[in-house]
């Protein structure tokens, strides 16, 4: 049976309007009213250093490693000469853990002032003040006590991929094909430390619930605020709660590619593929505040592929070799719902920690009905989506007889994420005001209240407004690392199947704390044919 270029042309085009239209049309998880568009302008993306007063981090996803791809598999496929049907199939398995460097910790990235991000600091202060003597004020989470609250934040990941390459040659010269399907399970553990000083056990009648009610019971410390208890008039935290680590097991993605060898020489090739990526992972939801998270959000994917090697060298007897390999691939990051903790614009600025205000609740007639929580109505139905995402990598090769190993680098970047699209969420359904340290049976509110230093009392009561939510806290920044690895690896080759094993190692370094530090190991296994 005989394919055209044609035929093929036009499976390419079908496979790409598949992905485009189940991603356009992706709307499980999500409200349909109160539909509108953000405005992002405020959000700069320009700025150096370390990142604070996040809510949201979006990892490398984990189902795209360059290093883990080309181990033990690239001097088996794109092979010159072969007119048959051939493959490799290979299982990686392979762990993961994030690390600290040159004080670039990821904690930084939730805190709430600048001051604990460039001193070195993943630490803020907190207490019954609200003057600016606490980076925050303690009543916003329920708690009279003081203390100190670290971050000390670490992502482990166990994957297993399955990858499968096929050569298509017997019915099409140069024809190929791959199939990856990384199975992952990962934990992700904020690890936040309180060292507190107790205070009062309850709060004063009249300043955390009505005059009528008497006294309410305090948290013991900010710790147990933010695991998301209610307190007093307050209700439950149902979005950015932090309660010990959170687990997840997932296939990372499917990825696919449909390529072909435009040059395939003895010493050399050079092919390139259209390459899918179906989101079978995790959709974000923010309900903590280091949600796990394994793929690349449920973010469909298309994009483009290039694969090439050249042989440097071989000696006489042809058993010694050096050869340089290069894989690229480069997506698109379609818009996908999903669950986002924003924050509020206060003085119309970006306030960091503004996502655990205490509000008050007011009726038409301008009268206190209760105590919200910022976060219960700033964790949003949201389209996220990223212009691009590349994954690059070179490696050197030496094989002696059975044995093989490898030197090589990968670069890996994200342009930034845009939000497209908040879905029913508006601060206008109820009149919700900032309380600051005002009192419940105080018809009032402090609209310039942060989360550490409260202002004066507004005049007449401010009503929050759309206009004021703030998306820069929810959304990643442009990010990049550059990461080394090598291995050794051991291959049978008396046999028509041909069974191979490598053993990976590799340290990645994040761009300040955009990217995660991690280290990896790897056990890789599988047999050509």
């Amino acid at each position: 049976m005989k394919f055209s270029l044609r035929g093929i042309f036009s499976i390419l085009l079908l496979a790409s309007g598949l992905v485009i239209l189940d991603a356009s049309a992706d709307n499980r998880s999500c409200p349909t009213e109160n539909s509108f568009c953000p405005d992002e302008a405020q959000c700069n993306d320009n700025c150096t250093g370390d990142v604070f007063g996040k809510t949201h981090f979006s990892l490398r996803p984990q189902d795209l490693n360059g290093a883990r791809k080309l181990v033990g598999v690239k001097d088996k496929i794109h092979l010159y000469g072969k007119e048959e049907f051939y493959g490799v199939a290979s299982v990686g398995l392979m762990y993961q853990q994030t690390f600290s460097r040159d004080n670039h910790s990821l904690g930084k990235w939730f805190s709430f002032n600048s001051a604990s991000n460039s001193n070195g600091t993943s630490c803020m202060t907190y207490g019954n003040a609200c003057d600016g003597t606490f980076d925050i004020y303690g009543a916003n989470f329920g708690t009279t006590a003081s203390g100190t609250v670290c971050f000390d934040p670490v992502i482990r990941n166990f994957i297993a991929d399955f990858d499968f390459w096929m050569g298509w040659d017997e019915f099409i010269c140069g024809l190929w094909t791959r199939l990856d399907i990384p199975v992952n399970y990962t934990k992700w553990d904020l690890r936040l430390c309180d060292s507190s000083t107790a205070g009062t056990t309850t709060f004063t009648a009249g300043f955390n619930n009505p005059t009528t009610s008497g006294t309410c019971d305090a948290l013991v410390d900010l710790k147990a605020g933010w695991a998301g208890s209610s307190f007093c008039s307050a209700p439950a935290l149902k979005c950015g709660k932090i309660c010990g680590a959170q687990k997840d097991t997932q296939v990372a993605a499917i990825h696919f590619d449909l390529g072909y060898d435009f040059i395939k020489r003895e010493r050399g090739h050079v092919a390139a593929s259209l390459h899918f990526v179906a989101p079978t992972g995790t959709r974000p939801s923010d309900e903590f505040l280091f949600n796990a998270v394994s793929g690349p959000q449920r973010m469909w994917q298309i994009g483009a592929t290039v694969d090439a090697g050249y042989q440097l060298w071989e000696n006489c007897d042809g058993d010694q070799r050096l050869t340089a390999y290069l894989d690229a691939v480069v997506t698109h990051l379609f818009g996908a719902k999903q669950n986002r903790l924003f924050g509020l614009l206060v003085n119309g600025q970006s306030s960091p920690g503004s996502s655990w205000l205490l509000l008050k609740q007011f009726n038409a007639a301008g009268e206190v009905i209760g105590l919200e929580r910022a976060a219960n109505l700033l964790c949003c139905c949201s389209k996220i989506e990223a212009g691009v995402m590349a994954d690059v990598t070179l490696m050197l090769q030496y094989d002696c007889g059975c044995f093989s190993t490898g030197l090589g680098w990968n670069f890996w970047m994200r342009s930034r994420e845009k939000v497209k699209e908040l879905i029913g969420c508006s601060l206008e359904s109820g009149n919700y005001g900032i309380k600051g340290d005002s009192p419940y049976n105080t018809n009032t509110t402090q609209s310039k209240a942060t989360i550490g230093k409260c202002g004066s009392t507004d005049a007449t009561p401010m009503y929050l407004k759309n206009t004021q939510i703030d998306i820069c806290p929810a959304i990643h920044p442009s990010a990049f690392s550059n990461k080394i690895f090598g291995y050794f690896g051991y291959n049978w080759k008396d046999c028509d199947w041909q069974p191979f094993v490598a053993v990976e190692g590799g340290v990645e370094f994040g761009q300040d704390n955009r990217a995660a530090n991690q280290w990896e190991v790897m056990l890789k296994g599988g047999v050509a044919f």
